[in-house]
């Protein structure tokens, strides 16, 4: 579900839909905000913890999340975590299923994810 719903969109302030494009929504659309904090800042980063909103009924999802390689210096002096201290929660494999399922649960096909660094945390995702 993340695959098919996550188009990433650079630069906000340019972003425009054409009118001729055939862009339309059909039905319901939640509007979610998604951060996440990972091992690193390059490829084969993991994630350590995924936090998202949804914006209409204000509904959360926060999980900590075991990584199955090392934390680099630099992630633990932006979020804190260190590798250690995250030893007890469960990995992605079961905290991304639980995300699906909370995505799912809106009863909608139509979910816009707003992200800070979107083409980042999708290429994390996706890798997950």
């Amino acid at each position: 579900i993340l695959q098919q719903t996550m188009d990433v969109i650079d630069d906000f302030e340019t972003f425009e839909i054409p009118e001729d494009d055939g862009f339309s929504v059909t039905g319901s659309i939640a509007v979610v905000v998604i951060d996440l904090e990972t091992t690193g800042f390059g490829n084969g980063a993991q994630i350590v913890e995924i936090a998202a909103t949804e914006l209409t009924n204000n509904l959360k999802f926060s999980h900590l999340v075991k990584p199955q390689t090392e934390m680099t210096s630099q992630a633990t002096k932006k979020h804190g975590y260190q590798k250690v201290h995250l030893e007890s929660f469960p990995t992605f494999d079961t905290v991304g299923k639980d995300f699906v399922n909370w995505i799912e649960s809106f009863n909608t096909q139509n979910v816009l994810f707003l992200a800070h660094n979107a083409s980042f945390d999708r290429n994390v995702l996706t890798n997950e």
